[in-house]
């Protein structure tokens, strides 16, 4: 199934709220009450609630056309940039070797001296791949999966921008325009955006 390589407009994508969730988790507790864990997971999901603020038509058109393009079309998903984490520097990147040149682009989050490393599937044009001595690397990059493959240098980290892939989570899609012609505003339930796994 096709990806759409496009994002929504930034007035939609900006003051998303974000949810980051691990469905993988689960917990039993004993009779005393001690709780053990099971982390199923080895990535987090992330949600975006975009049902915020939509306050013009244009909004109201675009998300229901984006609707339709990805529930009939059909496509799997579509970019989102979380405008709260969408930046990559020498101090949140790195690069997992895959096989031979070949390098997974990654988001580091580090706490405790302890670092979770999230591959990035969708960087945007303009990324910079640099060695441990901050020199730049020769490489190229597939913007559709992350991937790049270098020809000269050891990669260390890289720098650019990048978004997430996603989907409706839902099948319904709820929204309507309340006040005049003149003045329509967007009343709308959660519209939920899924992170989806490529």
């Amino acid at each position: 199934m096709a990806f759409l390589e496009s994002r929504m407009s930034v007035h939609i994508e900006r003051g998303a709220e974000v949810i980051r969730t691990n469905r993988g988790r689960t917990k039993a507790y004993t009779g005393s009450g001690k709780m053990s864990q099971d982390f199923a997971w080895s990535a987090p999901i992330s949600e975006f609630d975009i049902s915020h603020g939509i306050l013009l038509p244009d909004g109201y058109a675009e998300i229901e056309a984006m609707w339709h393009v990805i529930h009939f079309t059909p496509y799997s998903g579509f970019r989102f940039r979380n405008w709260a984490d969408y930046q990559a520097v020498k101090a949140n990147t790195t690069l997992t070797n895959i096989v031979s040149n070949t390098y997974q682009l990654q988001r580091k989050h580090t706490f405790a001296s302890i670092t979770y490393k999230h591959n990035i599937y969708k960087p945007n044009a303009g990324v910079t791949i640099f060695d441990a001595s901050d020199v730049a690397c020769t490489f190229s990059v597939n913007t559709a999966t992350g991937v790049a493959t270098v020809t000269s240098g050891t990669p260390s980290y890289w720098t650019g921008t990048f978004d997430i892939p996603v989907t409706f989570k839902d099948n319904d899609l709820m929204m309507r325009l309340d006040g005049t012609t003149s003045n329509l505003l967007l009343v709308a339930d959660s519209i939920i955006l899924e992170e989806i796994r490529l």
